[in-house]
């Protein structure tokens, strides 16, 4: 089940456009509790070794790799994004967004931000400054309601989560850091994930209370490919009912 979900997560993540290499993905090869699984190999904690060597590496060794870092108590700022004049947090609505930033260059000819339709809801995103080339995206999910007219409007709407391109976050992380930084920030991820043999990437997971931090790295470079702060991606899953 934790596995099927995280599956569903990634795929929807690969929609918004996140990362223009990624595809599909069938499921993961390998899943593992960082802060209690044990494996056997044991390697350097040093920020140069941990560089140099992820691409080499079983999934067990970076699991035992993880655990030399400490286990950090992350705080609910980790899960906020400043962007400009907004402090983005769980709370935030459809209606700060629109009201201090209006909708993006490109919103409309790019479908209105759609990812997808199920069950009466449409996921869909806003790419700020623009769709081409865009600093941050923000994933909602709204009830699709039609009005006298038979024109569809956005109903009640909730923020899913932050995809961050361009900007860092709350820490300093940012797209194209080393895995040194984000152990350094961050400490030992709760879960461990590496994809099957067709794709080059792995997923550490950091949580809180609900919140997630989605830090997703290229094994072949050993370098932070996308950051994903998640706020309600599971709820957005069972309204959508996707399998």
């Amino acid at each position: 089940m934790v596995q099927k979900k995280i599956i569903v997560y990634l795929c929807i993540l690969i929609m918004t456009g996140c990362h223009s290499n990624f595809d599909i993905l069938d499921k993961p090869e390998e899943t593992y509790n960082a802060q209690s699984d044990s494996p056997s190999t044991k390697l350097s904690n040093n920020s140069h070794d941990v560089n140099e060597t992820l691409k080499d590496l079983l999934i067990d060794d970076i699991v035992k790799m993880a655990s030399h870092y400490e286990e950090k108590e992350l705080s609910l700022n980790d899960f906020t994004v400043k962007y400009k004049d907004m402090l983005i947090t769980r709370s935030s609505t459809l209606e700060d967004f629109e009201n201090i930033f209006g909708y993006p260059e490109g919103y409309f000819d790019s479908n209105f931000g759609n990812i997808s339709n199920g069950n009466g809801y449409r996921r869909w995103q806003l790419r700020y400054p623009d769709y081409d080339n865009y600093d941050i995206s923000i994933m909602f999910l709204s009830k699709q309601e039609i009005n006298e007219i038979e024109e569809e409007y956005h109903g009640y709407t909730y923020l899913i989560g932050v995809y961050l391109n361009n900007i860092e976050t709350y820490s300093g992380l940012r797209v194209g850091d080393p895995i040194s930084n984000v152990f350094e920030l961050y400490g030992n991820p709760t879960l461990i994930q590496r994809y099957d043999s067709n794709t080059d990437y792995i997923e550490f997971i950091y949580t809180k209370d609900e919140n997630k931090l989605i830090v997703v790295l290229d094994e072949t470079n050993s370098k932070v490919m996308y950051i994903f702060i998640d706020y309600r991606m599971e709820q957005s899953i069972r309204d959508q009912k996707i399998s």
